[in-house]
């Protein structure tokens, strides 16, 4: 009989496992692009839906609404097309306007704005070498601009604006939160440095 339950024991914990690894797994890029007609007509694939794109800002303007604060959200196709923006009333324009900046540097430099914001902080000279590139292209470094990517394909990008950053919240929190509540895992985020 011990052995009969230490059996089922073990048959419920690898079937608990192969459906926590299935969470884990690579979702269905399909899910979170265009659909077939609507590429057809773009001529192109691999973008962002609208559906995915509000999703994403919503769950981060409800994050930052449930916390008091304000945010303006930007989400951008890969050719960095606005498609789906929303700000909370009373946002300044310099928090509208560097949302908009961190979603296109995000785009432009395939990565974390706050990462090559740490990158800058800790090698001064990099942000001497950039600084053509900043103001040539609008490029903003600070933190709250992520790449959107499912399955190693970039779909577009998100910045967010508006909040003051620390350790424990910050624009990016809320947008990293909203892609992974969205998306499903993401990678770790930049450390934050004072």
């Amino acid at each position: 009989m011990n052995r009969l339950i230490k059996c089922w024991q073990l048959v419920l914990v690898a079937a608990g496992l192969t459906v926590f690894a299935h969470g884990l797994m690579a979702q269905d890029i399909k899910d979170f692009v265009l659909g077939a007609e609507a590429a057809k007509r773009a001529k192109t694939r691999d973008e962002i839906s609208l559906d995915t794109a509000r999703k994403i800002a919503e769950h981060c303007y409800k994050e930052a609404t449930d916390r008091r604060q304000g945010a303006s959200i930007f989400v951008l196709s890969p050719s960095g097309q606005i498609v789906y923006a929303l700000r909370s009333d009373g946002q300044t324009p310099i928090g509208v306007e560097t949302a908009l900046l961190k979603a296109k540097t995000a785009l432009f430099m395939r990565g974390s704005t706050h990462a090559e914001m740490n990158r800058m902080i800790q090698n001064p000279s990099r942000d001497a070498t950039l600084r053509p590139l900043q103001s040539e292209f609008g490029l903003f470094w600070n933190s709250g601009g992520l790449p959107i990517v499912v399955n190693d394909v970039l779909i577009g990008a998100i910045g967010v604006g508006g909040m003051a950053p620390s350790a424990e919240w910050s624009d990016e929190i809320c947008a990293n939160n909203a892609l992974t509540a969205v998306l499903g895992p993401q990678p770790p985020l930049a450390p934050f440095l004072p």
